[in-house]
């Protein structure tokens, strides 16, 4: 299935976040990659479709005046929660990259009530 028209279902993942996070840091994802290679053994990781990846998410962190990094780290700390949380996060990802919903409905969907909490997380 695909999210958007050219991220497939399984780029949304805690591999391939995580590697968004390392990379913005000037880090190796190498294991990053095995790890998705791993997880998503009829999808090999294709580099063209990464950065399509990171560039939904920063078209978010641009038009949300928030952190890169900041968005990144949130974002693997409710996947790290449970697989519940790593719905929701699915879930927000899903709609931004169509654009059907803004970052503070998401965040009220899941009982935060405005971005400087997130900090607290």
């Amino acid at each position: 299935m695909m999210i958007n028209q050219q991220v497939p279902d399984c780029y949304y993942s805690k591999s391939i976040i995580n590697a968004c996070l390392l990379r913005s840091q000037g880090q190796s994802i190498s294991w990053e990659v095995a790890d998705f290679n791993r997880d998503n053994r009829q999808t090999n990781f294709n580099i063209n479709i990464f950065n399509n990846f990171e560039l939904i998410i920063k078209h978010q962190t641009d038009s949300l005046r928030l952190n890169y990094g900041t968005l990144l780290k949130f974002l693997l700390d409710k996947m790290d929660h449970n697989e519940a949380k790593h719905d929701t996060v699915k879930k927000f990802l899903r709609h931004n990259a169509h654009g059907n919903t803004s970052f503070n409905e998401y965040l009220s969907s899941i009982g935060i009530s405005s971005i400087a909490l997130i900090s607290s997380l």
